[in-house]
């Protein structure tokens, strides 16, 4: 997690998660690391939940590309779906 400090509220940072392309794209090469850090990542945004903290995510995106790296993995999508956030963030990833 990151402090998102805000101009009006120095003295009192909110807090956010911060999930970055954790899509099938790039999780798949993770092998037997994956379960251990979905489960550590759940637990995270299980926390954020409880404590009404937003969670914020980013995902790769190929520009000049047919395919692209996927939507965010099913077991931390579902756990973003009860946590306030906004759509995702698309990073775009260029190759030249």
């Amino acid at each position: 997690m990151f402090r998102l400090f805000t101009p009006q509220n120095r003295e009192s940072p909110r807090y956010a998660a911060l999930l970055i392309d954790m899509q099938e794209g790039f999780t798949k090469h993770l092998g037997d690391r994956l379960e251990i850090l979905v489960e550590n990542q759940c637990r995270v945004l299980v926390y954020c939940r409880d404590q009404g903290i937003p969670a914020w995510v980013v995902e790769s995106q190929e520009k000049y590309k047919d395919s692209n790296y996927g939507a965010t993995i099913s077991p931390l999508q579902s756990l973003l779906e009860t946590i306030p956030c906004p759509p995702p963030i698309i990073k775009m990833v260029v190759f030249v």
